[in-house]
């Protein structure tokens, strides 16, 4: 039955988004994505893949610092196959399917993992501190929740300072946070357990915690100057911070497991955040289109990996040493 429910849960997003197109000039809207301004368009998509490269030099130095090395192009080809697998499949299976490539060649599975993992966790931490910067730029919106936010959030901070103090709390914390993001049947199936992630990420070097996070704030500059490009190619006017802040908060939004690919909850989003400023419903909804282009674009890119350098999955796959 849980199973069944969370297939049914992407529908939603889908209904959300059926419902927006009816309430819009679908003319008007054509006539947008028509206009739009091709040597920009062009320029955004060029700025859009060199986010993914900068995102694979990230995963290849995490790789590195755990002694896995491959080729950047190799590692290009398996990062996109992980992008096309977790935009057409469930259970978070792209980020898994580094690891098996890895395993596959003879790596230990508590290594491929801490990269993906750290990986992961970078984005995942800058999407929300942006995100929560984000809202000030909202504040006549967002007043109450930005003071319940902010008071949640100094609890937290207190709370992982008080259990860090002590290193048995600090890896009771860390137990709770990895038995939540890494599903029971991924652990059965890659036979890893918790005290072998806690093992590497106690032997992590800061300086490659604060590299990492400095390439993750790269990659995301990288997507917002591309948006902002967007918006210029369909002749909406927005600023440049503006834009960030509404990027930020759709991102998070899309996040959420009611949608495929965020279609209908990021152009619920962006309706609602261009029309503070006075964007019409059309331009919201023509720039989130060109958005969902970048997606498809790059599964295209990965299913094409795919082909290039197909994953073994079942008895051929090698056990680690």
């Amino acid at each position: 039955m849980k199973i069944i429910k969370k297939a049914w849960l992407p529908l939603i997003g889908i209904l959300l988004f059926a419902y927006i197109i009816s309430r819009i000039d679908l003319v008007q809207t054509f006539k947008i994505l028509r206009k739009i301004n091709i040597p920009i368009f062009l320029i955004s998509v060029v700025i859009y893949i060199l986010y993914f490269i900068v995102r694979v030099v990230k995963w290849d130095y995490l790789m590195k610092q755990e002694g896995i090395y491959y080729k950047f192009k190799d590692s290009l080809t398996m990062y996109f196959v992980g992008l096309y697998l977790g935009l057409t499949t469930p259970g978070r299976i792209g980020d898994f399917s580094k690891i098996l490539y890895m395993r596959n060649d003879g790596y230990s599975t508590k290594k491929a993992f801490i990269t993906v993992f750290l990986d992961r966790i970078s984005d995942i931490f800058f999407l929300f501190l942006s995100g929560y910067l984000a809202m000030f730029v909202f504040y006549k919106y967002f007043m109450k929740e930005i003071y319940w936010i902010s008071i949640f959030i100094t609890l937290t901070i207190i709370i992982i300072l008080i259990f860090f103090i002590n290193k048995e709390r600090s890896k009771r914390f860390i137990e709770l946070v990895f038995n939540f993001l890494i599903p029971k049947n991924y652990k059965e199936k890659f036979k890893f357990s918790f005290s072998e992630f806690f093992e590497d990420i106690e032997s992590i070097n800061k300086k490659v915690l604060f590299n990492t996070f400095l390439i993750t704030i790269v990659s995301w500059v990288l997507v917002f100057i591309c948006y902002y490009f967007v918006t210029i190619s369909i002749g909406i006017e927005i600023p440049f911070l503006y834009l960030v802040a509404c990027i930020s908060i759709s991102t998070i939004v899309t996040l959420l497991p009611i949608s495929i690919s965020g279609i209908g909850t990021r152009d619920a989003v962006l309706i609602m955040l261009f029309s503070f400023i006075g964007i019409n419903k059309e331009m919201a909804v023509s720039f989130s289109i060109i958005v969902l282009f970048y997606i498809i674009l790059i599964a295209f890119i990965g299913l094409f990996c795919w082909f290039k350098k197909p994953l073994r999955v079942g008895k051929n796959t090698q056990e680690e040493p």
